[in-house]
């Protein structure tokens, strides 16, 4: 019996280990603690109220991983996405310049051009 209870002990005691934050282990955390509530001896039955509640923590923390992972994608999807728009703006803005420049040169073209003609005036109908 007693070596009954230390053998579970040592899969709680495993299963603890391998969930702390940082050893990207809950998979084996989870692994040990399903096989310790599988366990129906007297001494692991002790030891399921322990089981249970690490492995309803892990199932949370692997469910706050897989959000965290979706959006962290999301995430860089939407830098991505907005990277191409600033530089669509980017070229926008250099397209912009560019036609402001033009538009800039043929003003000038037109005031470098003779001045228009003074415009005639019409004769009154009084001959002189």
């Amino acid at each position: 019996a007693a070596l009954a209870h230390e053998a579970a002990q040592q899969r709680l005691h495993a299963a603890v280990q391998a969930a702390q934050p940082g050893q990207d282990r809950l998979a084996t955390a989870r692994r040990a603690l399903e096989s310790l509530l599988a366990d129906d001896g007297a001494e692991a039955r002790a030891l399921h109220p322990y089981a249970r509640a690490l492995l309803e923590q892990i199932r949370e923390r692997q469910q706050l991983g897989a959000l965290a992972e979706r959006l962290r994608r999301q995430l860089d999807e939407r830098a991505r996405a907005t990277g191409v728009q600033e530089q669509e703006l980017e070229a926008l803005r250099r397209q912009n310049a560019e036609l402001q420049r033009k538009l800039d040169a043929l003003a000038d073209i037109e005031r470098r051009l003779s001045p228009p003609a003074q415009p005639v005036r019409p004769r009154t109908g009084a001959q002189e």
